[in-house]
């Protein structure tokens, strides 16, 4: 898990395939959408487009407990106020 987390990271190995996705994401996201995010992971990828879309609201669903602890932590780390 922990090598999943680290490849999503900023300096990550998937920062690129990241930035791609969220780029397209953003392009289809209007204010008041509310996007739905099933296998969220440790919510690297949810919380890069929240950020960049406040007026939106997101939820973020994973099986692996561990993910959605991850998931919070980056949620909390970045102050982001429109994801659960």
């Amino acid at each position: 898990m922990a090598a999943f987390v680290r490849a999503g990271k900023p300096s990550g190995v998937l920062s690129g395939v990241y930035a791609f996705h969220v780029e397209q994401a953003c392009n289809m996201i209007r204010p008041g959408d509310r996007i739905l995010d099933l296998g969220c992971g440790p919510a690297l990828l949810l919380t890069a487009i929240a950020v960049l879309n406040r007026d939106s609201s997101f939820l973020g669903i994973d099986l692996s407990d561990a993910m959605i602890e991850k998931g919070n932590k980056s949620v909390r780390d970045l102050a982001v106020s429109n994801v659960e």
